[in-house]
């Protein structure tokens, strides 16, 4: 829609609300007995939209019935001003009645039916990324001196925790193994001792082996 049309819709909207409001004010004016009647009607209209908006706990209820009883009244306000221009006939207080039954039964359907609330969407669930452990590789046992022997023993414990099933898991339970063998050749005593004492499987022997126990 260009500005032209925009400009022209809101021309009209206000032309139409002038009109609507002047036949207001001559109904009230003229015929201040039946616009009362309206205020009633319009009353009703808006206790029954907040009665109901209430009990559906409805955050905007009160705005709602205000909303809904002002269009009634101000319909009736409208109708009994169009009778007072164009006449009491039988017809046009039959078409007046009707319109306001019909303004009043449109808000109070669309205020009072039941709404269909769509759930939004579940978000996707984040995946984490799986993280494989890194296995460094162990060096050739008899190529490190029996602290690097110890600290080795210890790494390697480490990583066995996180590493799953498989082949690498394999390789590491070797090469620790591998490690106690060159621990207990170096110092075999010293390797007993830590034995007896309940070692765990991360712990460190270094305490209970000789100082510079060597190939």
């Amino acid at each position: 829609m260009n500005n032209g049309a925009r400009r022209a819709g809101r021309v009209a909207r206000a032309l139409g609300i002038g009109i609507a409001a002047g036949l207001a004010v001559i109904g009230f004016v003229a015929q201040p007995g039946p616009s009362w009647g309206g205020f009633l009607l319009g009353s009703m209209v808006a206790g029954s939209v907040a009665l109901h908006r209430r009990e559906k706990k409805h955050v905007t209820g009160a705005r709602g019935a205000v909303r809904a009883g002002g269009t009634v009244t101000a319909t009736w306000l409208v109708v009994t001003g169009l009778v007072v221009v164009l006449g009491p006939s039988p017809a046009a207080v039959l078409l007046s009645l009707l319109l306001v039954v019909g303004v009043a039964a449109v808000h109070l359907h669309r205020h009072l039916r039941p709404r269909v609330w769509t759930a939004a969407p579940e978000p996707p669930p984040v995946v984490e990324p799986v993280v494989e452990p890194v296995v460094e590789p162990v060096v050739e046992p008899a190529n490190l001196s029996t602290p690097e022997l110890c600290r080795a023993w210890r790494r390697t414990y480490r990583t066995l925790v996180d590493l799953p099933s498989g082949a690498d898991r394999t390789a590491l339970v070797a090469a620790r193994q591998e490690l106690l063998d060159e621990l207990e050749r170096r110092d075999g005593d010293g390797f007993r001792r830590w034995l007896d004492a309940g070692p765990r499987a991360g712990g460190d022997p270094a305490r209970f082996l000789a100082e510079g126990a060597g190939g």
